[in-house]
């Protein structure tokens, strides 16, 4: 927040004061708070301060929050990133083993990676990071079943990059 030095409305002293945040005049023992930046000083009564110290510390709350959410935000998608690529690798290795006439083989670790698929969306789905209003970093209003869709298809389109690979490694 900004800092501002302003006088004091009560005795006339310089006080410097945080934008938003009330602060008592060492002169006078006043409680002034500016509102924002355009706003002049005023002096608050009790009742008053103690909306706005409420008001200071939700916004906190709010801030303190939205960077955890932020936080795990990252961290939930470098895990995604992490499956994708093993769910890359994992649909390669069924593809040239089928190839290779290891059909059998290829066909369990096939299935295996399917489940792994599902089962990967239905447990990220319910750990995907919201705030308390079940809202995501973006601020947009989410929905779990939704975002285990989302992160099948994923899945499945990282899976299909992995077939492309393999085949291409298979040409040649």
């Amino acid at each position: 927040m900004e800092v501002k030095e302003i006088l004091c409305p009560s005795c006339g002293a310089h006080v410097k004061i945080k934008v938003g945040e009330p602060v008592v005049c060492e002169y006078c023992n006043s409680t002034l708070y500016v509102e924002d930046d355009n706003s002049a000083a005023s002096v608050v009564d009790k009742k008053r301060l103690e909306e706005l110290e409420m008001r200071a510390y939700q916004h906190r709350q709010a801030e303190s929050e939205r960077e955890a959410l932020i936080e795990q935000s990252k961290k939930w998608k470098t895990l995604r990133r992490i499956f994708n690529i093993a769910y890359c690798i994992a649909t390669f290795f069924v593809f040239i083993l089928v190839n290779m006439n290891y059909t059998g083989a290829g066909v369990m670790i096939w299935l295996l990676t399917i489940a792994c698929a599902i089962t990967e969306a239905i447990i990220n789905a319910s750990r995907y990071p919201l705030d308390s209003n079940g809202r995501n970093v973006s601020g947009v209003k989410t929905n779990r079943g939704l975002v285990g869709v989302r992160i099948l298809l994923s899945a499945i389109g990282w899976g299909m990059i992995g077939i492309v690979i393999a085949a291409i490694v298979s040409i040649s």
